[in-house]
């Protein structure tokens, strides 16, 4: 199955298309602003890069199951990210703090930070993978990074703005885009990644045209410019650095990418209102037809075969797809409704995906058919929905909506709500014991109202008891339920300790102090510890289940925020 991640940055989703049958299959919450998304080499992970001042971070997502599998916390504002060709690492521009950071894609950890220019905004890894260049567009140069030592090996100085760059398939060269200025114009910086030497300066269009991205044909022959001021397209001669065409296209062209198959250029243009997509032929190198789409077209991508490109429309929240035959649009899928988390049932046949407010103005639950990618249902549940969880048996699902205060019980064989539960004040998450008798749901409190614990019968649909937990303001906001049953640890986001309780008799058997500011709790397959994370102190405790005493802390840098553990 042939998949597309597509990048929105309003309601701070990765929406994930299946190319054969247009349909959305799953959206999945990131952190805010992403604006850059890579897969890695082997199709396991995406990463994405969150920019905004609240994030700063990598979310990494696991392919397999379209959720986030890690967050890894980087400097301010990362803006691009690219793999090696192995995929053992993955490096990162973060635009603010002018590094680099290098990041192992095993344990998503960051194992390096290179400091580079001022303000870099693009990388390019060679295709051996020994090499990183990074456009450090304020300080109009590229610095170069041996990906075996993460060091800077070489500077180079470009035009004014460097703004993209890429290598040429077989790696000789690179070739950069330098956007110029009012009273300069752009260029290309043609680079022998051999000596690190800059051996050709080529200029494009007009000052003020603003060139901004490149594309290369797959064999290596011609480089496309695209200029986001102008409206043009200018095709560079690889071999002898010259240029053989200007080719106008829609004004304001903001990205171009060219067909697997080397046959084709699509360039996406926004001015005013007016958007759409010239297609251009890479042996005429003439427009051959010009697409309607969308408001805001913002990116390009092609399925393998080349018979199929997606445009991403920002504004319209949804993706134009487009016969590349026929060049005309032949699905738009809508992507918005700002879809906040997603759930699959146990036997994997059904997807549940959380909608904070539909196009009428309400909260609900879109229901998917796993087979035939299609919205099968819509349920209405109460305001804010922040979650789903399914029983084991898949016949309920459990929605929790926070500003209501309550939990939506939803039959899956009927999809309609059987039951609406009252509990604590701000619910944030649930976890169902691995028999299926109860549910428990964490309240987080607010101001005044202690946090707590609400115990709910999964059969009868009623509340058993409600727990409260720690103390004031303490927010709790994480549960885990040990594997065989019996215990559950209830983390707490402004405090310092671990609730353990007893799950026979949903009593508290232990207070436990840890690190501060908890972002996780989860217990090791075994059962026998339980590891929390301390974001305040750049921590995890690892607790002895069977005393509910912290053992030891692990100091793992700064904000830990999640946690996964190998089967084994």
């Amino acid at each position: 199955m042939v998949l597309a991640y597509v990048v929105s940055n309003g309601p701070n989703t990765i929406s994930v298309i299946d190319t054969k049958t247009h349909s959305l299959i799953a959206s999945t919450l990131v952190g805010g602003d992403p604006n850059d998304v890579a897969i890695s080499p082997d199709e396991k992970i995406a990463y994405v890069t969150n920019r905004s001042f609240q994030s700063n971070t990598m979310s990494v997502i696991g392919t397999k199951t379209h959720s986030v599998i890690a967050t890894v916390q980087l400097g301010l504002s990362p803006v691009a990210v690219a793999f090696t060709p192995d995929g053992k690492l993955a490096y990162v521009a973060i635009d603010v703090d002018s590094n680099l950071t290098v990041i192992n894609t095993k344990t998503h950890s960051v194992i390096a930070t290179v400091g580079v220019g001022m303000n870099p905004n693009n990388i390019a890894i060679s295709p051996n993978g020994k090499l990183a260049y990074v456009t450090n567009s304020s300080s109009n140069n590229l610095s170069v990074i041996d990906t075996k030592s993460h060091s800077i090996i070489a500077t180079i100085l470009a035009g004014i703005r460097p703004q993209d760059v890429e290598f040429t398939p077989d790696g000789k060269l690179a070739y950069v885009v330098n956007q110029g200025d009012d009273s300069t114009s752009g260029s290309v910086t043609v680079i022998d990644v051999k000596t690190h030497s800059v051996v050709a300066t080529i200029p494009i269009a007009n000052p003020g045209d603003s060139p901004s991205n490149i594309a290369i044909s797959p064999d290596g022959k011609l480089a496309y410019v695209d200029t986001f001021n102008g409206n043009t397209v200018t095709a560079i001669d690889v071999k002898t650095h010259s240029v053989i065409a200007t080719v106008l296209v829609g004004s304001g062209a903001d990205n171009i990418a060219i067909s697997p198959d080397g046959k084709l250029a699509y360039v996406t243009f926004t001015r005013n209102v007016i958007s759409g997509v010239s297609v251009i032929d890479t042996k005429l190198h003439s427009v051959i037809a010009t697409i309607q789409v969308g408001v805001g077209p913002v990116d390009i991508a092609f399925t393998p075969d080349s018979k199929l490109a997606y445009i991403v429309m920002e504004p319209d929240d949804n993706i134009s797809v487009i016969d590349t035959k026929t060049h005309s649009v032949i699905a738009t899928i809508f992507v918005g409704g700002q879809p906040e988390s997603i759930a699959i049932n146990p036997d994997g046949k059904l997807v549940y995906v959380c909608k904070r407010e539909d196009v009428s103005g309400f909260s609900s639950v879109a229901a998917i058919d796993v087979k035939t990618h299609s919205l099968i249902a819509t349920i209405n549940v109460s305001d804010d929905p922040r979650g789903i969880f399914f029983t084991p048996d898949g016949k309920l699902a459990y929605v929790v909506c926070q500003d209501d205060g309550n939990v939506t019980v939803i039959d899956t064989k009927t999809h309609s709500v059987i039951a609406t539960l009252s509990v604590g004040n701000r619910p944030n998450n649930i976890a169902i014991i691995p028999n299926g008798k109860y549910a428990y749901v964490v309240n987080q409190g607010e101001g005044s109202i202690l946090g707590s614990l609400t115990v709910i019968d999964v059969k009868t649909h009623s509340i058993v008891t409600t727990i409260p937990i720690g103390i004031q303001g303490d927010m709790p906001n994480n549960i885990a339920i040990s594997p065989d049953g019996k215990l559950a640890y209830v983390a707490t986001l402004n405090g310092n300790t671990v609730t353990a309780i007893d799950i026979k008799t949903h009593s508290i058997v232990a207070t436990i102090e840890v690190g501060d500011n908890n972002r996780f709790v989860e217990f090791t397959p075994d059962g026998k510890f339980a590891y929390v994370g301390n974001s305040s102190d750049g921590t995890v405790s690892v607790i002895d289940v069977k005393t509910h005493t912290e053992i030891t802390t692990v100091d793992v840098g700064t904000n830990p925020e999640a946690i996964a553990f190998t089967p084994n």
